[in-house]
Parts: C-alpha cells; structure tokens; sequence
C-alpha cells in the first residue's frame, strides 16, 4: 500500500515557547497604608518593545499584623508613567522586562483591575494564579507594547483595609516571555 497525500489541520492551538522570569522585593519592605502603593510593577525594555508577557502568578506576604488588599492592575499603553519615583531596572540580560521595585505613588486612573485577594494577621497570600489558564492566557492579560513604542505597564499594588498603620509588605510576580 502506498500513501498518496497526507494533512495537518490545527484548530488554532499554538505551543507557546519562551523565558519564564520572576521579580521580588527581596527583604525590602514597602512600608503601605490606606493608600494604595506598587509593590512591583512591569514594563517593556523600550528595545523589546514588541515582546508579549504573559502575566503567571503574584505574591505578598506581610511582615506584621495586617488586613490587606492586593490588586494586579494592567495599564494598555499609558501616555505617561503611571508609576511615581523608584528606579527601573533590567531584570536579566536575557528579559525583555525592566522592573520598578520602589514606587512611592500610583495613578490608577486608566488602569484595569485584573485581580484582587485579600490576606490578614501575619498570613502570606500564598502563590496566586492570575488565570485559571496555566499560560495566563487572556487579551487583558498580555503585557505588550504599541506601533508608536509605548509599554503596557503591570503592577502588584497594595493597600491596608483597616487603618491600623502602616503595614510592611513584600511581594513577587512571575511571568513568562513568548518569542
């Protein structure tokens, strides 16, 4: 028996491939309180603009007694930074990603709320997934650049629920790079 033709149909999966990356406080805590602060937020290196970023997982933990709320906010293509003060720094060579460790304020305006889970009393909020999809996969969810060089920005961001002071947090995000 000879075969004659053959064929491949797909219907519309695609084995993403790529870099898994983390970023984390280390053991510097943000000191937060009823105002919502960034513990870390992501952005485009302006050279690998047109990256995608796939958003994972987050983390916080605190290192006092607190009732807090974390959020995961993507911002599209802001005009401006929505992030003030802190430095950005180039995770690895090999990550397309620069990452702020040290904001002091947020301008949440045009941002979207992907996520939010609270924790209290000391508890870490353990490894949350962003998404059910073990990709993370989303269209709101997919951290890229636009045609005129703008970075979306995404941040872990935090504020205390029940006014008890400032409250000392740390956090980690993870994400992976498609090329």
């Amino acid at each position: 028996m000879k075969m004659i033709s053959g064929a491949v149909i797909s219907e519309g999966r695609y084995i993403y491939s790529g870099l898994s990356f983390s970023a984390n406080n280390g053991s510097t805590t943000i000191a937060v309180n009823t105002t919502e602060l960034p513990l870390l937020t992501l952005r485009l290196k302006s050279s690998r603009i047109r990256t995608n970023i796939i958003p994972t997982k987050f983390s916080a933990i605190s290192t006092n007694n607190s009732n807090m709320l974390l959020r995961i906010r993507l911002f599209k293509s802001p005009s401006s930074n929505p992030i003030t003060g802190g430095s950005w720094v180039s995770v690895h060579d090999e990550s397309a990603i620069e990452v702020n460790k040290s904001g002091t304020g947020i301008d949440t305006t045009d941002s979207i709320e992907l996520k939010s889970t609270y924790f209290s009393n000391n508890s870490d909020s353990a490894v949350t997934p962003i998404s059910s999809n073990p990709w993370g996969i989303n269209d709101n969810m997919i951290l890229t650049g636009d045609v005129d060089g703008n970075s979306d920005y995404f941040s872990l961001t935090a504020v205390e629920v029940d006014g008890g002071g400032s409250q000392d947090l740390v956090g980690s995000l993870e994400w992976t790079e498609i090329y």
